[in-house]
């Protein structure tokens, strides 16, 4: 069974194998656009494909957004997920 995360990663992934080298690329629009996309993906299992914004985007550079877009949001999930879990232990009890 694929969960939406599982499709969104490899959406992301799919994004990174499609990539070409074209003029005037904008990384950071790519990686907003790719941050959207993905956020789509986790909450409807919607597939997406390359971002418009994402045109002209080398493959190293795209291949690093991913990477960093990918990381980002299975840490806001684990955050999510876990929260708080352990910190209490970390603190100090006050008398």
């Amino acid at each position: 069974m694929r969960t939406p995360h599982t499709a969104a990663i490899a959406t992301a992934a799919a994004l990174l194998l499609t990539a070409c080298a074209g003029p005037d690329p904008d990384p950071a629009a790519c990686k907003q656009a790719m941050a959207e996309q993905l956020d789509d993906a986790m909450n409807t299992g919607a597939e997406g494909q390359r971002p418009a914004a994402c045109e002209g985007v080398d493959a190293a550079t795209l291949e690093r957004i991913v990477g960093e877009v990918t990381e980002e949001k299975i840490g806001e999930e684990l955050e999510d997920a876990f929260g708080d879990l352990g910190e209490d232990e970390a603190e100090p009890a006050t008398p």
